[in-house]
């Protein structure tokens, strides 16, 4: 065990090993990343303690199955770096380790997470669990979704930390697709049901070979779609594909943004595949023109995202939406680092790492160019077979409360456990009568929720089975938060044959009868 202060050197120097210099780390991106995220903009590291002869199970596993039969004598063992916010010696972690006072609960706060140093060349960085930005405590702030807590062992002290799971992809057993995949799957691992595999477990899973007919081990080319959803697929999951629209490369980032908000509450990372700027066509070209940056394919693994309030939406559009207010992503790229940050510029571009750090400086954007939802096995209705319906129902509110209700009314679509959606009722203005009705209530586990807000009061909620199928009614209930607006609708429906026309058009089942009759109720 060492405890060093913490330094940019020092941090080169440790990760570095027999077989990867200081300079080479130096010149890399992940330790340019780490730079940043552990410095004072970040989480402001003050002490590092250093975990000598560590057994990384992830590590040993790929170890086992490949390093192993190497005719080089690659070492078994991990360094493990553990990082701080606070000042302290030897001493005193010896005197905290043995301590349960007030000092030491507080002393033990400081600690900000570690990252496992693997004996290979090059691709070091193993397994890393870092504490994320301050999560918001309100709407309008940061929501990590996508992590989970781990429980970490140092020297007999346990330690709890809300995080994801990240490593730098090794470039024998896996491809940043499997690097995602991994990611994903620490969080999804939760439910009983998910199986969570190593890096190497996860290729083999992808299929028997790559893309060129080469070997799937050592992996030189990556994973296509396919095997990715193959390798999801074998660990317990379902996979939803979003690819860009007919005539386009690129998803536009309304539909990403839609996407994020309406699977962010069952709290399963979402896997990005994305162009990344990553050199230039031709050397002898001029390197400062968007045109002669080269771009590559790349996957990413997003957790969670920063949201504006409600109150900073358009108050002059009659319907507008709570995905509109995301404005920034957290992502593991393996590439870079844990929860990175990117921004939505324009219609297709998000400002990411790979922008901000170009060597062309004239910060060429990332576009995604597929979206990999990872569900349920029982999650079978998705978000596109919803929002049609929340769509039309929308266009009904803006017509019935035209001149009645200001501001317009802004929607909000999410999959989510119905036990989860229990407890936004309990903790809703409703009359404890109908929380107790709607809490004693039977909803299958995952359920489609369309909420209705105006201003920041929430008006209605329309629930619909997530785990039904696709030629069934999927509408199960309709919560109306105030008798006067709820009055008011159900006339306006029953009076109104253009928009009962409108729906049967559009829906094979009758939604506008299932809402009048759930109105009735």
């Amino acid at each position: 065990m060492k405890v060093l202060s913490y330094s940019e050197d020092i941090l080169a120097q440790e990760l570095s090993n027999d077989s990867t210099p200081v300079d080479v780390i130096q010149n890399k991106r992940q330790y340019l990343y780490l730079k940043e995220y552990l410095g004072t903009q970040g989480l402001k590291i003050k002490t590092i303690v250093i975990e000598d002869k560590y057994i990384s199970k992830d590590y040993l596993k790929d170890f086992a199955a490949y390093y192993a039969t190497c005719f080089k004598d690659y070492k078994k063992y991990c360094k493990r770096i553990h990082f701080f916010t606070n000042t302290f010696s030897q001493v005193d972690l010896e005197k905290f380790l043995l301590s349960d006072t007030k000092q030491a609960h507080e002393f033990w706060n400081n600690y900000a997470g570690f990252l496992v140093v693997k004996p290979i060349p090059v691709t070091v960085i193993g397994t890393t669990i870092f504490k994320n930005y301050p999560k918001g405590k309100t709407t309008g702030e940061r929501n990590f979704w996508g992590t989970r807590l781990y429980p970490i062992h140092l020297f007999g002290k346990e330690l709890m930390i809300d995080s994801l799971a990240f490593q730098e992809q090794d470039t024998v057993l896996s491809a940043c697709a499997t690097t995602a995949i991994w990611s994903m799957l620490h969080k999804a691992s939760e439910d009983y049901t998910i199986v969570l595999k190593t890096p190497g477990e996860i290729t083999k899973d992808a299929g028997e070979t790559v893309p060129n007919k080469g070997r799937l081990l050592p992996n030189k080319e990556g994973l296509e779609i396919s095997q990715m959803c193959k390798a999801i697929e074998n660990c317990g999951l379902e996979v939803e594909i979003r690819l860009p629209i007919k005539g386009s490369e690129k998803i536009d980032n309304q539909y990403l943004q839609k996407i994020l908000n309406a699977y962010s509450s069952i709290g399963t990372p979402i896997i990005l595949v994305v162009q990344v700027p990553s050199g230039f066509k031709d050397d002898k070209e001029p390197k400062n023109r968007l045109d002669n940056v080269r771009y590559g394919l790349h996957a990413v693994t997003v957790s969670g995202f920063k949201k504006k309030a409600l109150s900073n939406l358009n108050k002059d559009v009659k319907t507008s939406s709570v995905y509109k207010l995301i404005e920034k992503i957290y992502y593991h790229d393996d590439q870079w680092g844990p929860f990175a940050r990117a921004e939505f510029s324009g219609i297709f571009d998000l400002d990411t790492s790979w922008t901000k750090f170009h060597e062309s400086g004239i910060k060429p954007p990332t576009y995604v160019e597929s979206i990999i939802i990872p569900v349920f096995s029982k999650i079978r209705i998705s978000y596109d077979d919803i929002e049609p319906i929340i769509r039309t129902i929308a266009t009904i509110y803006a017509t019935a409360f035209e001149n009645i209700l200001a501001p317009g009314f802004v929607w909000d679509l999410r999959v989510m456990y119905s036990e989860d959606f229990k407890t936004e009722i309990k903790n809703s203005d409703l009359d404890n009568s109908l929380k107790i009705s709607y809490l004693i209530k039977s909803y299958p586990k995952y359920i489609w929720v369309g909420t209705c807000y105006s201003k920041e009061n929430r008006i209605s909620d329309y629930i619909f089975d997530a785990t039904d199928i696709s030629n069934a009614m999927y509408g199960i209930d309709v919560i109306i938060h105030y008798d006067e607006f709820k009055d008011y609708l159900l006339k306006f429906l029953k009076t109104n044959n253009t928009y009962k026309s409108i729906f049967k058009g559009l829906f094979k089942s009758d939604y506008y009868q299932f809402i009048i009759d759930k109105l009735k109720d």
